[in-house]
């Protein structure tokens, strides 16, 4: 009983020790969307009015607080107007970390907000300003993390028994499956935040006005570079999404109005980047009909992952199918 109490606390807090480290990881990766979506938000240009009309405290922070919310994080307090940039400890210019611990929340679990407008300490904007063009916006949020694994670990040793190893052979394959069960939570929750963060960053790469308007291959590269080393293609930019699934650990891209049809559309309302050019639709694929007068487009990536572990894979039809999408209005 000895042998196997030992063994068990040494499992057992690996177990812990990997749900916390996936915890971190998780918060960190939301902390990183809600500042970016807080960012985007504030730097949305209206072509039409030739203006920012979301570049302000208010409207910042209630996009921040939303990602926040999504898994149940407090929301931010926000830190302007008495500090607008925190000051980096490596001296960089651009307000990056690293911060002093003087920067970030005394209390755990708590988040702090920093709206750094033009790189100027100082500089804070209560309602949308105007000639703000081609001026930097660093929105920073700030976290205080505390895990739940206890720091102590107690051990009372009673006398030893010779079934020791056979109580630890029956009970560890239960503790394994346990340990690489949360492995695979662990893939799935990461490469869902992941594709997110790619579907978000492809929409926005679809909406972007400049010189030459964006294409269906620039929103593939975009969404490429966001998923390192994961095959992605595009077999119908503008649709249909249907159930069919992706091969295993790959990623599939659409370019589509919102809440398309799964079937083929020959008229299609506007479901295309600006750059593209109109065209019929062909075989399985719907027609395409670029954007314009900042109709909104919809970003879908399906992922097909394949996992490890015996019991979950037979579960779940050895895969999980994810469905990330992001709904970006044009800025052309």
């Amino acid at each position: 009983m000895v042998e196997f109490a030992l063994s068990s606390v040494i499992l057992l807090l690996i177990v812990g020790g990997l749900v916390d480290i996936g915890r971190a990881v998780y918060v960190s990766e939301v902390l990183s969307n809600a500042a970016r979506e807080g960012a985007r938000h504030g730097a949305w240009f209206d072509a039409p009015h030739l203006g920012h009309p979301y570049l302000d405290d208010f409207q910042i922070k209630l996009v921040v607080d939303a990602e926040l919310a999504t898994i149940s994080l407090p929301a931010s307090t926000l830190k302007n107007p008495g500090t607008t940039c925190p000051t980096p400890t490596d001296g960089n210019s651009y307000h990056n970390p690293p911060y002093a611990n003087s920067a970030y929340p005394s209390t755990a679990n708590q988040t702090w907000l920093y709206i750094c407008y033009d790189n100027t300490p100082g500089v804070d904007f209560t309602g949308p300003p105007t000639g703000q063009s081609q001026q930097d916006l660093n929105v920073i949020v700030l976290y205080a993390y505390a895990g739940t694994m206890s720091s102590r670990v107690r051990t009372y040793c009673r006398g030893q028994q010779s079934q020791a190893l056979i109580e630890f052979a029956l009970i560890s394959p239960v503790l394994l499956l346990l340990l690489f069960g949360i492995i695979d939570v662990g893939r799935a929750v990461f490469y869902y935040d992941t594709i997110s963060h790619a579907a978000r960053e492809g929409s926005r790469r679809a909406v972007q006005a400049s010189d030459r308007l964006p294409t269906n291959a620039d929103v593939l590269a975009t969404v490429t570079s966001q998923l390192i080393g994961i095959p992605v293609s595009a077999p119908c930019p503008q649709g249909p999404i249907t159930a069919a699934t992706p091969p295993d650990n790959s990623a599939w891209v659409y370019v589509t109005e919102p809440s398309p049809p799964g079937t083929v559309e020959t008229n299609p309302p506007m479901n295309a980047p600006g750059g593209e050019y109109s065209a019929a639709a062909t075989g399985s694929c719907s027609a395409i009909n670029p954007a314009a007068g900042n109709a909104p487009l919809q970003v879908t990536i399906r992922f097909n992952l394949v996992l490890i572990t015996p019991v979950i894979a037979q579960a779940t039809a050895n895969r999980i199918v994810m469905t990330a999408t992001a709904i970006f209005r044009t800025e052309y």
